[in-house]
């Protein structure tokens, strides 16, 4: 069962890779990690500044996305204590504002605009 997860990660990952948003960056990413340059037609690279890069890059990754995932862990628990008052004020909310998109309640504060208004009537910045 853990090697078709495996499996599944892996294939995400690289239709990701390959996708049209990230795949054109490809090649800016390369040469900025490798700091290469092309002499007499052939790429150059300083393979311990590649080896420095790329080992800054995997460790600063690595410890971000470790970071967000804790953190999501720590605030989950955090709140699965709170689960029942959440989802009753959850439904709450949503019982509200049902209200008064129906047309029921008329809370002024749900009704405002989001535009900050200018000097002159009627013009707003968007």
């Amino acid at each position: 069962m853990n090697d078709i997860g495996m499996f599944f990660a892996l294939a995400a990952g690289m239709l990701s890779f390959f996708s049209p948003c990230v795949f054109p960056l490809l090649p800016a990413y390369v040469t900025h990690l490798t700091g290469g340059r092309v002499e007499n037609a052939k790429m150059q690279v300083d393979r311990k500044k590649l080896y420095l890069r790329s080992f800054g890059f995997i460790i600063g990754f690595s410890m971000i996305f470790i970071a967000l995932g804790a953190s999501a862990s720590f605030f989950g628990k955090i709140l699965m204590n709170y689960r029942m008052i959440i989802m009753q004020a959850a439904g709450l909310l949503i019982i509200i504002f049902g209200l008064q998109m129906a047309g029921l309640l008329k809370f002024k504060f749900l009704m405002k605009e989001p535009f900050a208004k200018t000097k002159k009537a009627g013009q707003h910045y968007y």
